[in-house]
């Protein structure tokens, strides 16, 4: 059986695993310790890669913090904002002005999307609190202002952050890494299965070469054997980075949506509204007909 290849999308921890395990072996074996340095200078690149690619999940990490932060000022400032709508309006949800940023919800729906929908609702708020008559109202929207900018920044650098680990995943270190690590599996590999017909004195068996290289079938053999809990980390983590870069395509994809249906509601509103206009033009069409009727010609 042939040393497979690692798959591109292997977690870290397994691409090192995959390693170690062809090393040993190659190194325990006085016939094959010759082929071993390629696989050590492949460890010393797994190290380097595994602290570059630490190094990018800190920074998506903070981003995610920060994320976070901003989405927890903007809710604070909801419930701000609606203890003065309150005062102003006497309690009264009905009314025009509390009626104008929250409708007929309630401000603990608005608060439930972590940015996204809240964020976008929220910076329409801006001019009109700004221009508002009461003095409250506009100093909440010089604050509202910042609170949307800081958003608007932690968003951008989440984006960045997620984007670099994908393309350090997908075009970047890890991936050149890999390319080379199959490549040295492939050589090697070769190189093994030749011995068993040019070491015919050491009666070496067929399948030699498969016995270097970590197969399914062999894994499956061992699976009353449990990783440590250092190893369940270490796998958490590498599946983590993984699991922030398809957030952030789903992010994207729901910003879309969101978007959409925003766009598709208003084109609701907006057909309803000329309905009601020209059910209006025609009536009073057919008033100043009537009238016109009425009145003595000439």
């Amino acid at each position: 059986m042939a040393a497979p290849n690692v798959d591109m999308t292997a977690p870290t921890m397994t691409l090192l695993e995959q390693l170690i395990y062809t090393l040993a072996l190659l190194e325990a074996n006085p016939l094959t310790a010759s082929l071993a340095p390629p696989f050590e200078e492949l460890q010393k690149s797994w190290e380097t890669l595994s602290l570059d690619e630490a190094a990018q999940l800190v920074e998506v990490y903070r981003a995610d913090a920060l994320v976070v932060a901003a989405d927890d000022a903007l809710d604070d400032f909801v419930d701000e904002l609606d203890k003065v709508l309150l005062r102003l309006v006497k309690n009264n949800r009905d009314d025009l002005l509390y009626a104008y940023y929250f409708g007929a919800k309630r401000p603990f729906v608005l608060k439930r999307p972590v940015l996204g929908g809240q964020l976008e609702t929220m910076r329409t708020w801006i001019p009109s609190l700004l221009s508002a008559s009461d003095p409250d109202l506009v100093l909440l929207g010089k604050r509202l202002e910042v609170l949307v900018a800081a958003a608007d920044e932690a968003l951008a650098k989440q984006a960045a952050a997620k984007e670099a680990v994908k393309t350090f995943r997908a075009l970047g270190g890890r991936k050149s890494f890999i390319d080379r690590f199959n490549a040295v599996r492939k050589s090697t590999d070769g190189k093994l299965a030749e011995m068993p017909h040019a070491r015919p004195e050491a009666r070496l068996p067929m399948d030699f070469a498969s016995r270097f290289f970590k197969h399914e079938s062999r894994r499956s053999k061992n699976t009353s054997k449990e990783l440590t809990s250092e190893g369940l980390k270490a796998q958490i983590e590498d599946t983590k980075g993984q699991l922030h870069a398809l957030e952030g395509q789903l992010a994207e994809a729901i910003t879309k949506d969101e978007a959409e249906d925003r766009a598709n509601k208003q084109v609701q509103t907006d057909r309803a509204d000329l309905a009601a206009s020209e059910k209006a033009y025609e009536a009073l069409a057919a008033k100043m007909a009537g009238l016109r009727a009425k009145l003595p010609r000439g």
